[in-house]
């Protein structure tokens, strides 16, 4: 349809940008795009130093965690003058400028953020960044972009606060798989189960993360099968095989624990979940959110994950444990909420999740020059997700820029 070209950037530090990646070059495709390419930049620019980066992430996450909080504090509300902001900026240019003459990209897309290069290299393509979490951390505001995507508008208030230009900032969503929202494979889930069975059952599922990583996890699953007689467990160890074959060797005989390694199909586990144990990752908590799956937020990491986990907190939609016991109490209130209690939380869920398509976005699709291309809004809504509501808004601002028409 478009013959269009679009080049993502992410980065390997936790699963997320990944994630997010993959989401939107799914709907990008589906929409018409000619050729979407998915590039990790700094695992491409400096391979040995990356996987170094990597691991002190994960070691940092497991075994001293504080030191990665404290370097996330030192360095959030850093400004664009700094030395340190300065060299993040020029990390990978040289790269992302071979890749930008070798793939020659009509569009590139940021899911973490890149290296400024419009200054090196002359090169002026449209430039969208889509922040990952719920909270900010000044890097993303002072990367180089025509526009940032956030998930709320409240982050979008913050990121105006420092002086950036409304123009340059939408509220979208964080995006996600588009197995998701599973709130009608939800409700299928739950029609079809026997209903003598689902005065009984209570599944909780307890995400150890994409490496593995969320800790005291015999500890947790021991205290709620002990205390909540009545519980399934679901375990999703991730790619972590050590801890997995942990999990299996404690737990391996016990009927009410399904043991699970990395999981592709999560829209499936969450669907048939009463609540979710978690990390306060951006895209674990939306997939939650979308799926209407009353979230526990287990011993929340210190930086963007904290931040995350007190943010939806503050929403109702999340409850935060910071030792087993009070987990195993948050979980018996996340689980015995009343209909209207669930009702005002699903509804704030669905907001947080970016699902609902706006008037505003609606006219500015449907404005005169969009008329001029023969696009209009409906035609091209998609599910109304975050991931096509990105896209729609990639596309608008593509008219202009690319005299873009459509066939």
């Amino acid at each position: 349809m478009y013959g269009l070209k679009a080049l993502i950037l992410y980065a390997s530090y936790g699963d997320g940008h990944l994630q997010a990646a993959r989401a939107l070059q799914e709907t990008l495709s589906r929409r018409g795009f000619k050729a979407v390419k998915l590039v990790d930049l700094y695992g491409e620019s400096y391979p040995f130093l990356d996987r170094a980066v990597q691991q002190f992430y994960k070691m940092s996450s497991q075994y001293f965690p504080y030191i990665y909080g404290w370097i996330y504090r030192c360095t959030q509300n850093m400004k664009p003058q700094r030395m340190l902001n300065k060299g993040l900026k020029a990390w990978g240019a040289k790269k992302l400028m071979q890749l930008i003459s070798r793939e020659k990209p009509d569009v590139l897309i940021c899911t973490f953020p890149m290296p400024a290069i419009r200054g090196r290299s002359g090169a002026n393509i449209p430039t969208f960044t889509i922040l990952t979490d719920f909270a900010l951390h000044n890097r993303w505001i002072y990367s180089e972009y025509d526009l940032l995507f956030v998930a709320t508008p409240d982050l979008k208030k913050s990121i105006l606060e420092q002086g950036i230009d409304p123009g340059r900032v939408a509220v979208s969503g964080i995006p996600i798989r588009s197995s998701f929202p599973s709130v009608h494979l939800r409700e299928q889930t739950v029609s079809d189960r026997d209903p003598a069975a689902a005065r009984t059952f209570l599944r909780v599922l307890v995400m150890a993360g994409a490496n593995g990583i969320l800790r005291n996890l015999s500890e947790v699953i021991s205290l709620i099968r002990r205390e909540l007689k009545d519980a399934r467990i679901a375990v999703v160890c991730g790619r972590n095989r050590a801890l997995f074959n942990s999990i299996a060797k404690n737990f391996g005989n016990d009927p009410n624990v399904e043991i699970y390694g990395f999981v592709e199909q999560m829209a499936e586990l969450m669907a048939s979940s009463a609540c979710i144990v978690t990390k306060a990752g951006g895209i674990t908590l939306t997939e939650a959110l979308a799926s209407r799956l009353p979230i526990i937020v287990y011993r929340p990491l210190p930086g963007q994950e904290a931040d995350n986990a007190l943010y939806l907190q503050s929403q109702g939609v999340a409850a935060i444990a910071r030792c087993p016991r009070e987990l195993v109490k948050q979980i018996g209130m996340m689980t015995s909420l009343d209909r209207s209690e669930r009702e005002r939380m699903e509804a704030k869920m669905k907001m947080l999740t970016g699902e609902s398509l706006d008037e505003h976005m609606k006219a500015l699709w449907n404005a005169s020059d969009s008329d001029r291309f023969n696009f209009t809004y409906d035609r091209f809504a998609g599910c109304g997700g975050a991931s096509d509501k990105i896209t729609n808004r990639i596309l608008k601002e593509l008219t202009s820029s690319l005299n873009l028409k459509t066939n």
